[in-house]
Order: C-alpha cells, then structure tokens, then sequence
C-alpha cells in the first residue's frame, strides 16, 4: 500500500541549486521515508531530481528556451507535507521569497501551492510611481502632467 505525494519544488538558487537540492534530500534520508521503501521497490532516486538534471536531456521539457528558474519534482510515498515545510524552512536560501512547494496528495484532485516564506504585498506603484492616491492610475512619466486618468473610466466587471 502506498500514499503518493506528487511534489514540485521550485526556486532561483540558480548556480547555488545542485548543492541546495542535497541539502533538501537530506530530509527524506533523515525521517521516515527511507523506511516507507520496504514496501514497493523505488522507481528512482529517493527525494526530489532536478530537471535540469544531467542524466535528463537538455531541454526535454519544450518551448524554444530554457527555463528560468530551478524545479525539482519527486513522486515521494507518505510524504509529511507539515515536516517538509519545516525542514525547508531551516535551509538557508539565497532568495527565501522564490522558494513554492506544489504538491499534489493522491487522494486530491489538484495541486495546492504552499509559498515558503509569505512576502507582504507592497505599493511599488505604477511606472515608476509610488504611493498613488486611489482611484488614480498614472500614465507612463512621459505623459506626467499632461494627462489624468480615473479608474471610473475603466470599468473592471
């Protein structure tokens, strides 16, 4: 019997990740996991795999560029989701705010997206403008003075 976590971990470690997805399998070497492999054979490494991994085809995954950011997946028998998140939460990340974890349990219908580390939504405002009075969305500084748009213009619904 098995219970298989489809799990998606994604990040911008960039040059940093192969030494990073080490320390993140740590984990499934260190918990219960390795003990859930007496029950069926592994179809892989125990963990989660880079796809840009060097065993992979270069590109394997379409489009006509490479991917800009780093992903490792796993298909991990009784993954503790909780547990995970925590150990993640120790490792020491160039970017802590990139780092997503998608899973997927086999009993759900869909994945669900559990951000790391929650980073507060901010004003950065609108070309270049901070702190726009609401209701107001400025034009490009190119038209600063020039011209005043309000969003009753531009019905959302």
């Amino acid at each position: 019997m098995s219970r298989v976590t489809d799990t998606i971990l994604v990040t911008k470690e960039f040059d940093m990740f192969a030494e990073k997805l080490k320390e993140i399998n740590r984990f499934f070497f260190f918990s219960d996991h390795s003990a859930a492999l007496t029950d069926s054979e592994p179809t892989g490494p125990i963990g989660l795999v880079s796809i840009k991994d060097i065993k992979l085809p270069r590109a394997w995954y379409g489009g006509t560029k490479y991917l800009q950011t780093d992903i490792a997946i796993g298909a991990i028998n009784y993954l503790d989701i909780d547990g995970f998140v925590q150990y993640l939460k120790t490792i020491e990340w160039k970017y802590p705010e990139s780092v997503q974890l998608i899973v997927k349990e086999e009993e759900s219908d869909r994945f669900r997206i559990i951000n790391l580390m929650e980073v507060p939504k901010q004003n950065s405002g609108y070309f270049g403008y901070k702190n726009v009075p609401e209701g107001h969305v400025p034009l490009p500084k190119s038209c600063e003075g020039k011209h005043t748009i309000h969003k009753s213009n531009f019905p959302m619904e």
